[in-house]
């Protein structure tokens, strides 16, 4: 393969290169000057985008001044228009790179590479230099330029947040994201009262809930928590208000509604009230007489104790459970095993997890072909081989990152691209992987594609595999594509953080 060759007949520059790709231009340098031979799945990406690029900018066609035709000339991208802008202020204001970086704080390399646009800066070193040069939000516009017909998007709107426990504050956001979060979630269908009578349509509600559970991966949990939270409760006393009449059937969707506010509690990071949603939904499943969505929440428990570092046992036996009920569908059932899997790795047994693995392979090719009527949507839609997403994770617990790595990269490549929290999760597992395995430019290569996304997506989930990654990296932090990566690193965990405070 001549990366390099097809890069320059199709007139792109590295940094052009590593814009479309994610990928470290350096890294991509040394693959052209076989230095280092890549992944498989870095080639495959680099020679899309130089194919992309090729077929989208065709030879150009000369058009006579007088023709009446819109220039087709792209836009430039943000980072062409930020850097050169943020170097010509600098050097107006008499200041080197080593004196702006310490005022930022920021590395001198780290502005340099700022300038020249080969990486891109955090929001909030933007606002540094906009402060630090008095560009009076120049900087910060061009890195997040506003069409004019959408200035009003920017107007000061507040948004009530509610607690587990009820208490409520409010939070400041600006238009665009408050259209948006209400457009999402049928804010205005959540409080005409259509849907809050004591004859509520079951169905109605039902349907409701997959498009809300769609639309909640637009904005933040932090946005939709206080909708969620609102409407599980409404469901809740109208099944009460009903008497004997449809509790069974409310309490069911009830029991839907709190299992994926418990999800959302556990993306913001509060996994006290995520453990009470789902212990409530268990409760309401056991009211309802749904054996099916029972076992469904009971394997949720186990994945929710897997992730809030809970012990070995009480993971198996949460799953176990779940498999013990009669009349469960092989798709729960099969769930089930997998959090079995989950549990037998953190107890470092190999033999029980692989058992459960291939019970699980079996049990949910059964579920081919029928209806999952239990679950209602419950489970990621964008992964299609949850065994082998599950083997993977594994493989990286019992001390095998290489082909856990490989794996991941593989089931990747199958996810959505519009999936973003789903990149997320398991890109910084594929990503950490690497990094136990001692592919250190491998991991770089992939972490810097997901620093877009760890910046604009908010998932606790996410966040405790990159803190790990974080850990590992420390560790190697003399080799030449660490240092910049932590310092980004670093930021954006920390701002996350504090927002989940």
């Amino acid at each position: 393969m001549d990366l390099r060759r097809r890069r320059v007949r199709a007139g792109l520059s590295l940094n052009q290169l590593a814009e479309l790709t994610g990928y470290d231009r350096t890294y991509i340098s040394k693959v052209e000057r076989g230095l280092s031979a890549g992944s498989s799945e870095m080639r495959r990406r680099c020679l899309a985008a130089v194919d992309e690029h090729q077929s989208q900018h065709p030879e150009p066609v000369v058009v006579a001044p007088d023709d009446n035709m819109p220039s087709r000339v792209p836009a430039p991208s943000p980072y062409q228009t930020f850097g050169p802008e943020l170097q010509r202020r600098r050097k107006a204001a008499g200041l080197t790179l080593r004196q702006l970086a310490a005022r930022i704080p920021c590395d001198p390399a780290s502005l340099s590479n700022y300038e020249h646009g080969r990486r891109f800066p955090s929001p909030d070193i933007a606002r540094h230099c906009d402060r630090l040069l008095a560009a009076d939000g120049a900087l910060t516009a061009l890195l997040n330029p506003v069409p004019q017909d959408a200035a009003r998007d920017d107007e000061q709107a507040w948004v009530m947040g509610v607690d587990v426990s009820g208490r409520g504050w409010f939070t400041e956001i600006d238009r665009r994201t408050a259209l948006r979060t209400s457009a999402a979630l049928g804010v205005s269908r959540w409080f005409d009262g259509s849907v809050t009578s004591a004859h509520a349509d079951v169905t109605e509600l039902t349907s409701l809930f997959s498009t809300i559970r769609a639309m909640c991966q637009q904005v933040s949990p932090e946005l939709a928590l206080p909708v969620l939270v609102s409407k599980t409760n409404g469901i809740r006393r109208m099944a009460e208000a009903t008497g004997s009449r449809r509790p069974s059937e409310l309490l069911t969707v009830a029991s839907h509604y709190a299992i994926y506010t418990g999800k959302m509690f556990q993306e913001a990071g509060d996994f006290t009230a995520a453990s009470r949603w789902t212990a409530q939904a268990r409760d309401w499943a056991l009211r309802s007489e749904s054996p099916g969505l029972l076992a469904y929440v009971l394997a949720r428990q186990a994945l929710l104790t897997f992730y809030a570092d809970g012990a070995a046992e009480e993971i198996i036996g949460l799953a176990r459970s779940a498999q013990s009920l009669p009349g469960v569908s092989s798709r729960t059932l099969g769930l089930a095993a997998l959090r079995e899997a989950l549990g037998h790795a953190r107890a470092g047994d190999e033999t029980a997890c692989r058992r459960s693995l291939e019970r699980a392979g079996d049990l949910l090719r059964d579920a081919a072909g029928e209806p999952a009527q239990d679950l209602a949507g419950l489970e990621a839609s964008t992964v299609t081989d949850h065994v082998a997403i599950t083997k993977a994770y594994c493989l990286y617990l019992l001390g095998r990152p290489s082909r856990a790595a490989s794996m991941l990269e593989i089931q990747l490549a199958t996810v959505p691209a519009q999936a973003r929290r789903a990149h997320l999760y398991f890109g910084a597992r594929q990503a950490l992987a690497h990094a136990a395995a001692g592919e250190i430019d491998q991991a770089c290569a992939l972490t810097w594609r997901l620093l877009p996304t760890m910046a604009d997506t908010a998932s606790a989930t996410a966040l405790r595999d990159l803190r790990a990654l974080v850990r590992v990296l420390n560790r190697h932090r003399r080799h030449a594509a660490v240092s910049h990566l932590l310092t980004e690193m670093n930021h954006i965990l920390t701002t996350d953080l504090r927002r989940a405070v």
